[in-house]
C-alpha cells in the first residue's frame, strides 16, 4: 500500500515540488519540513486503510490533507485509483467529550502508526499527544481543529 500511496504524484511532473513549496508557503515552513510532512501525509494515508479504524492527523498533517484536498481532481482520482473509495475528512466538532474522543483517536493513531512503519512517529510532525493536544488555555497544542479520516 504505502509503495502505491507514494508513487501517486501530488504535483506535476514537470513540477515535482510544487505541492511541497505551496504547503511550505502557506504555513511558513521551511521546504525541507514541507518534504517530511507530506511523507509524513503519505503514511497517514496509509494508515487511514490499515488501521482498521478511524485515525487522527497531526496538525502538520492535517495542513497536507487540506491542502491535496483542495485539488479536487487530483484528490478524488487519487481515492479512487489508490485507495479504492473517497476518503473524507472528518473536522472536529466543539465540545470537552470530542475533544477527549480526538486525543484518544490521536494516540491510537501513534500506536497504529509503530505497528505498521515499526517506528517511533518522528516528533517533529507528529508531537505528543499531550504537546498536541495541550491543556494550557484555549487550544493548546493545536487540538481545536484536525480532521480525521477512515
Amino acid at each position: 500500500m504505502l509503495a502505491r500511496v507514494e508513487a501517486h504524484p501530488l504535483s506535476a511532473p514537470v513540477d515535482p515540488l510544487a505541492f511541497e513549496c505551496r504547503l511550505a508557503d502557506g504555513n511558513c515552513w521551511t521546504l525541507g519540513h514541507a518534504v517530511r510532512v507530506v511523507h509524513e501525509y503519505r503514511r497517514f494515508l496509509v494508515l487511514t486503510q490499515v488501521a482498521g479504524v478511524q485515525v487522527c492527523p497531526s496538525d502538520d498533517v492535517d495542513q497536507a490533507w487540506h491542502l491535496h484536498i483542495t485539488r479536487t481532481a487530483d484528490y478524488e482520482r487519487f481515492c479512487r485509483e489508490v485507495v479504492g473509495r473517497f476518503l473524507h475528512h472528518h473536522p472536529a466538532a466543539a465540545g470537552a467529550d470530542e475533544h477527549q474522543r480526538h486525543r484518544a483517536m490521536y494516540a491510537a493513531t501513534l500506536s497504529h502508526y509503530r505497528r505498521a512503519f515499526c517506528a517511533e512517529a518522528p516528533r517533529d510532525v507528529w508531537p505528543a499527544v499531550d504537546r498536541r493536544f495541550g491543556t494550557a488555555g484555549g487550544c493548546g497544542g493545536g487540538g481545536c481543529g484536525g480532521g480525521c479520516g477512515g
